[in-house]
């Protein structure tokens, strides 16, 4: 439930709250503008580019967008789930320090996929030509050049800790408290099969999870948590409140001893968490949901318009410095 305060996981990679997230991002924004402007006023261009910008709610709608389009592809391509887990958190954490207006999403995408296969060590199963070849327009030889563009953003910090570890800790306890101390074999092997069907749920949940900040902000432990919560009800668990209150509980007292109001403390802040981390999962549920049954998908049009945006101002960016190179050659 809680990181070593030294962490690097903790210090860089979660945030105290979206907002923390949004400001960074902002300045991220303002930073690419103020280059942009600069850089035409270098270049002599009386063009104003203002118009071609994006702004920050443009990127965030953006990065969203091919947020969940990494996903579809990944599933497409039936990946493992520790490799979509790790794609999706690279290609989260990436656009907290740079902008789009510097690093095309539909490249990053394929970079993230790509580091993530190797550092979960698939490398040998798939080739990149296998993965990207039937991609229209992908040139996969920019995925290895921005490689180590993604790698440098992110410090090099690339251990991701899954959430798999404490869903697994929480099979385990569930086990020993609910399902081992009853006698019945049979209510035993019913109440196991609909564990495991929490378990494989909560799964999906983690990577539906992860087109969120919930990465950002909670714990991996915390997420764990807040999904048995949803999962465990929504499969009719028995006892699924009490185990996660005992849970949280037995957590901060073997962490927590000599201090019982820190502990109290630190047990309700867990408990907000999980209601906070419960509440953006089913607002993501309510509207993947009403993605499905649109028959016409509004976030694809509004990102089509912001990426011809894009595409502008990358065209303008290439004509410009094919216009530098010409007068240093003359």
């Amino acid at each position: 439930m809680t990181f070593p305060s030294e962490s690097h996981y903790l210090s860089d990679w979660i945030f105290e709250s979206e907002l923390d997230i949004k400001k960074i991002r902002l300045q991220i924004n303002n930073r690419v503008k103020n280059e942009w402007i600069e850089y035409l006023k270098i270049s002599n261009s009386t063009k104003d580019p203002q118009n071609l910008m994006l702004s920050l709610e443009d990127e965030e709608l953006l990065v969203l967008y091919y947020g969940r389009q990494l996903m579809e592809f990944t599933n497409h391509k039936k990946l493992p789930f520790v490799v979509k887990y790790s794609a999706a958190l690279l290609y989260q954490r990436f656009y907290i320090y740079q902008s789009v207006m510097s690093y095309d999403p539909r490249i990053i995408i394929f970079t993230c996929i790509s580091l993530a296969i190797k550092l979960e060590e698939f490398g040998l199963h798939f080739t990149l030509e296998q993965l990207f070849g039937d991609v229209p327009g992908l040139n996969i030889l920019q995925i290895f050049q921005h490689e180590l563009i993604v790698c440098n953003t992110l410090k090099f910090h690339l251990y991701l800790i899954n959430p798999r570890n404490p869903l697994e800790a929480l099979k385990i306890l569930y086990k020993r408290y609910y399902i081992e101390t009853i006698i019945d074999n049979e209510k035993q092997k019913e109440l196991s099969i609909i564990l495991n069907k929490v378990i494989a749920k909560v799964e999906l949940y983690v990577l539906t999870a992860s087109q969120t900040l919930c990465f950002l902000i909670y714990s991996p432990s915390q997420v764990a948590l807040a999904l048995f919560d949803i999962c465990g009800r929504e499969l009719n668990l028995p006892n699924v409140k009490d185990f996660i209150n005992n849970t949280i509980r037995e957590i901060h007292q073997s962490i927590i001893i000599s201090k019982y109001s820190e502990s109290v403390v630190s047990i309700n802040k867990n408990l907000e968490a999980i209601h906070r981390i419960k509440e953006i999962i089913y607002k993501e549920l309510q509207n993947e949901k009403k993605r499905q049954q649109s028959e016409q998908d509004t976030d694809e049009i509004i990102a089509a318009n912001i990426l011809d945006k894009l595409v502008k101002l990358q065209k303008k960016k290439n004509k410009e410095q094919k216009k530098r190179k010409r007068e240093i050659n003359t």
